[in-house]
């Protein structure tokens, strides 16, 4: 189960933020909607504190609250990815820096604007089997995700797993929509180019519902 949780530009003590996190329940786990939960409110609150956005502390407080989840006596305690960003305003250029920081394989896209200067692209580079594998050079990317292994991840927030995130800033050179999204959509539609064909014209028609729509339904 994924959830994900936005703070819009006027939101208490956001300082002209947008901030979002999207957390991906481990399936083979025990409730893991509650991880995710517990996980994404976490982030998110700590990325719009008054004192300024921290994404290291951010996912420090996810992987602690992922911790704490009471889900009973279960056999395998609830887990989860997450991948969180922060917008803002730069003043000096009137331009726009978004920061992301991720744990797991849950990805964040830019979906440039076809008139931008820039490519569409892909921002993280996933925690998984299937990329350490090819990062070795033991398989091409190919091979790797048609093991039934590509999608063990390889850190995550809670029980065992490695809540170190991978951090990226990168400043747009023109408009376009930044996707945070699960393999629950990127494992279907990987390239961020073709992401960017399917919500694009759907985002300028009706806006972000209709892009998201847009992505699940093809999902």
């Amino acid at each position: 189960m994924a959830v994900g949780v936005l703070a819009p530009p006027d939101a208490p003590n956001s300082r002209g933020l947008v901030a979002a996190a999207v957390c991906d329940g481990v399936s083979s786990v025990d409730f893991p909607e509650l991880a995710s939960r517990a996980g994404a409110d976490a982030a998110l609150t700590r990325l719009l504190h008054p004192q300024g956005p921290d994404m290291w502390e951010a996912v420090a407080e996810a992987a602690a609250a992922v911790a704490a989840v009471d889900a009973g006596d279960v056999r395998t305690p609830p887990s989860c990815t997450l991948v969180a960003a922060v917008v803002r305003p730069v003043a000096s250029d009137s331009g726009t820096e978004i920061t992301v920081g991720w744990v797991g394989d849950s990805r964040a896209y830019w979906l440039a604007a076809p008139d931008a200067s820039e490519p569409a692209s892909l921002l993280t580079v996933d925690h998984s089997w299937a990329v350490e594998m090819v990062s070795a050079g033991v398989l091409d990317m190919d091979a790797a995700m048609a093991d039934r292994r590509a999608h063990a991840i390889t850190r995550w927030l809670g029980s065992g797993g490695v809540p170190e995130p991978d951090l990226v800033t990168v400043r747009p050179a023109g408009p376009g929509l930044l996707l945070l999204c699960t393999d629950g959509l990127w494992n279907y539609l990987p390239d961020a180019g073709d992401l960017a064909g399917v919500a694009l014209p759907a985002f300028a028609v009706g806006g972000p519902l209709a892009a998201v729509r847009a992505l699940t339904t093809l999902a």
